[in-house]
């Protein structure tokens, strides 16, 4: 993410510059000797198109490009991604685009802060305390599902007698494996040698 931060600077740095785009086209060899940076993997003819930013940026380069930095408008990094070992990938808007992107992750903004009730430096605060809040309530229910379904269990299951075993029989809907467990457990109790089917319905 800090890394993320400090391409955008830079490169919104460069635009609101709006230094002049110069575009030349030299030999491979020349340019590269003069430092030009070169695609690794990337093939080139006798001849390239010279991209350069004056103090900033000099690249081979066979797209079209603005006379100047500032006609790129606001830059805005969207997407980052891995493509190889040690490469990354990033995704980025310009001009119009980049605005548009920007009003639609304040809109997004302004909703969660509304739902909150908070302000903006208190956004992340207000989503650890409901964090917190939710594990702990998260435990409480289900405490209090594992005492009913062992409080339930506790009562006679339907029983029958198979060749002198007995099977137990309870189904219960919308248990864990947890409790599915536990249920099957204080089923067991008292039971010397038989069969327990402890039965649960999910979605």
């Amino acid at each position: 993410e800090e890394t993320l931060h400090r391409i955008e600077w830079l490169v919104n740095e460069q635009i609101v510059k709006n230094a002049p785009v110069r575009t030349e086209v030299r030999s491979t060899a020349e340019a590269i000797a003069a430092g030009a940076m070169a695609l690794f993997g990337e093939k080139y003819g006798d001849r390239v198109r010279v991209v350069t930013v004056p103090d900033f940026s000099v690249e081979l380069c066979g797209g079209t490009h603005v006379t100047a930095t500032g006609d790129i408008g606001f830059f805005a990094i969207v997407a980052e991604s891995g493509v190889a070992a040690g490469v990354r990938r990033i995704e980025a808007v310009t001009g119009l685009e980049a605005v548009r992107w920007a009003h639609d992750q304040r809109a997004i903004l302004r909703g969660v802060l509304e739902a909150l009730h908070a302000s903006a430096p208190q956004a992340v605060d207000a989503v650890e305390r409901l964090r917190v809040e939710n594990r702990k309530l998260s435990a409480q229910v289900e405490k209090l599902m594992m005492q009913s379904v062992l409080g339930e269990a506790s009562g006679a299951p339907r029983a029958r007698m198979f060749d002198g075993l007995e099977l137990r029989m309870q189904q219960r809907p919308g248990l864990t494996r947890d409790q599915l467990r536990a249920l099957a457990d204080k089923m067991r109790e008292g039971l010397a040698s038989g069969i327990i089917v402890a039965a649960t319905e999910v979605d």
